[in-house]
């Protein structure tokens, strides 16, 4: 895993042109970031967009959503779809090696193979279920996961995404399509923002808010540099230098953006949030989501 996980970032690296753009593609493709500039980590912190910088769920579902995209085709086939969900687990996994494997990815990697199979399988399954069977085996693996902040990021987000944001899309009832798939990230953005606000607060000590505002735009701009990145990683090397070009260009416009935003004073609000407001913020979630599931 780390050999490929070498190469992919000495690929990336043959084809940057620009330093910060490619510092920001290296971190959100292959999960280095090692080229960031401390004050564009900084910039990215108080605007609460930090967590971009990690790969995570998040990223992988933006791969799953291109390889899905591409292998639509294999749908029209008889039991074509079992294909394309192996293909896409497939690709899911060389991603998350390639991104250096951090606990984030092995969750989201695991659950998305979770429900990919019984996609393939035609078998009924729930999607909290897979998340708490995703969570403990990663726990029995290693119990040290639990006080990872990068995996408390990750679970947080997920369980929102789950409880809020699904329920959302199917009562406001989002066709297919690329309207359709923009207002589903954007709100799958602002509710995995609102339910990681708890944890930023009392590690990190401030709230972004201004990082729920910034969700719309960073969905999009992300969505470009993953896509592209995975391009740039898979296709042969005389195109590669393109699917860079067009990474950089747009994390050269996510980065000004979000250097602009954290100049401004009230970005975000400093406050450490106490280990009993973090657990009261959650259990108040936890009966809006019984609430509007019983409604």
């Amino acid at each position: 895993p780390k050999g490929l996980h070498r190469r992919a970032v000495d690929k990336l690296r043959r084809y940057a042109k620009d330093s910060a753009s490619y510092a920001t593609v290296e971190a959100m493709v292959v999960g280095s970031r090692r080229m960031m500039s401390e004050g564009l980590r900084e910039a990215y912190s108080r605007t609460g967009l930090s967590h971009l910088m990690a790969v995570s769920g998040l990223h992988l579902g933006i791969v799953a959503m291109v390889v899905g995209f591409l292998l639509l085709p294999l749908t029209l086939l008889h039991r074509g779809h079992r294909l394309a969900n192996l293909l896409t687990i497939v690709v899911l996994w060389i991603f998350a090696v390639m991104s250096g494997m951090s606990p984030s990815v092995m969750r989201a990697a695991i659950m998305f193979s979770v429900l990919l199979i019984a996609n393939a399988t035609s078998l009924r399954y729930n999607v909290l279920n897979s998340l708490a069977a995703t969570i403990l085996l990663m726990l029995v693996y290693n119990p040290n996961y639990l006080w990872d902040v990068s995996f408390q990021l990750s679970v947080a987000a997920v369980f929102g995404i789950v409880a809020w944001a699904m329920p959302l899309r199917r009562s406001v009832g989002l066709r297919r399509g690329a309207v359709g798939w923009l207002v589903s990230s954007l709100l799958v953005g602002v509710v995995a923002s609102c339910w990681t606000l708890p944890i930023i607060s009392y590690n990190f000590g401030n709230i972004p808010f201004v990082g729920i505002l910034l969700t719309p735009f960073a969905i999009v701009t992300t969505s470009l540099i993953i896509g592209c990145g995975l391009f740039a990683l898979l296709l042969p090397d005389a195109l590669v230098q393109y699917a860079e070009q067009l990474a950089e260009w747009s994390a050269a416009l996510q980065n000004w953006v979000v250097e602009r935003v954290a100049d401004v004073s009230w970005v975000s609000v400093e406050y450490a949030m106490s280990e009993r407001g973090v657990a009261l913020c959650y259990l108040l979630f936890s009966i809006i989501s019984l609430v509007c599931w019983s409604i």
